[in-house]
């Protein structure tokens, strides 16, 4: 559908257009053909809002696409509740000024999806797609080659499993071959594991390790525990999955290490905010 994006602009300043997928993949497609002038306007200069030279991407799940960050925890799951304008992938992409893309898919796991869920599983072949839906359409990674990789992986993996200790093999060499995919599309980014829940983190710590077995080399993987436990009930959305006000907490938490690892200065004149649309 066409519409206008803005009118009555002051051409005495400057004026940005942002597009984002407000929702996650199994939630249809989005198409982008261009955008025009009206009859007589004129634009003096064109520049990128985002530095080429910073990109930023967020591997996961439900949270990193935003999924009921719109709601309350008293709100059932809806996709109206949904979106990925405040996540904190986006917040830190705005922050720094870096090109944001989120390869996250709801209730994806590693290896195990969620029971009601199954298509959902295993997560390394649908980040290798354009499109969630065209399994044989896959991505052209040149096409964005991440300086900083956020992996957040592993939630819906520990949620479904019934023999913890026994999964934790094999969702180490999972991981372990995530990392090394990532690793070679992107083999100067710094990749930063991103978990929240103590299961999580052993799982990520184990993967790490798997991981290393055949690349001790690999100085630039860290891990950084978003922490959650003193969040009053404002910073939750639905479902347990952070609001707003948590993604937003995320956001602050993984800026100071960003900045230490890649050195970016913030564009940003002031901490990460967020807009509900």
């Amino acid at each position: 559908h066409g519409g206008s994006l803005a009118v009555g602009l002051d051409p005495s300043k400057k004026h940005f257009v942002t597009l984002f997928k407000r929702t996650g993949p199994k939630k249809g497609g989005t198409v982008f053909r261009g955008f025009g002038l009206r009859k007589g306007a004129s634009v003096k200069k064109m520049l990128p809002r985002y530095l080429p030279s910073r990109r930023l991407e967020v591997l996961g799940a439900s949270e990193e696409n935003g999924e009921c960050a719109l709601g309350t925890p008293k709100d059932f799951y809806s996709s109206t509740l949904e979106s990925s304008v405040v996540s904190y992938g986006a917040l830190l992409g705005e922050y720094f000024g870096a090109d944001y893309r989120h390869s996250a898919l709801g209730s994806a796991g590693l290896v195990l999806a969620a029971a009601d869920k199954p298509d959902s599983a295993p997560y390394l072949d649908f980040y290798q797609r354009t499109l969630y839906s065209l399994p044989h359409h896959p991505w052209n990674f040149k096409n964005f080659e991440a300086d900083v990789v956020l992996i957040a992986n592993g939630i819906t993996d520990w949620g479904n499993t019934q023999s913890p200790d026994k999964f934790m093999p094999i969702f180490a060499n999972a991981l372990a071959e995530l990392l090394h995919f990532v690793r070679s599309k992107y083999p100067n980014a710094w990749i930063i594991l991103v978990p929240w829940k103590s299961i999580q983190i052993r799982g990520l710590t184990e993967g790490v390790l798997s991981y290393r077995n055949k690349a001790p080399n690999d100085t630039k993987i860290v891990m950084q525990v978003l922490d959650q436990s003193e969040w009053p009930l404002k910073y939750r959305g639905c479902a347990n999955h952070p609001g707003p006000l948590g993604h937003l907490d995320y956001a602050n938490q993984l800026v100071p290490v960003i900045a230490q690892l890649t050195g970016w200065e913030p564009l940003a004149s002031k901490a990460p905010s967020f807009i509900i649309p």
